[in-house]
């Protein structure tokens, strides 16, 4: 799996959006920046199963699963070794 960069002329746009989500969830209650918050992470969950069933299309639900977990778990030890910082811890 190779990682690419947005391209430069995005730049502009992300920015915008950006922007907007925050003064949004300025103006939204904590309920309401939880349900965002649960909604984005269902969205992640999903855009990760999609990725293991695209590349194991013969799995079944059940070892779908074991395999997201399986990737969930190697992504935890490379952030305890420090080989991966989540965004929040590396500013």
């Amino acid at each position: 799996m190779q990682l690419t960069q947005s391209p430069p002329e995005l730049h502009p746009l992300m920015d915008a959006i950006r922007r907007d989500r925050v003064i949004r969830a300025r103006n939204q209650t904590a309920e309401e920046r939880l349900a965002e918050a649960m909604e984005m992470t269902d969205f992640a969950f999903e855009i990760m199963m999609s990725s293991v069933k695209d590349s194991h299309p013969d799995a079944d639900d059940e070892t779908a699963t074991s395999l997201l977990r399986e990737r969930l778990a190697r992504l935890r030890k490379r952030e305890d070794r420090g080989l991966f910082i989540p965004m929040e811890k590396a500013l």
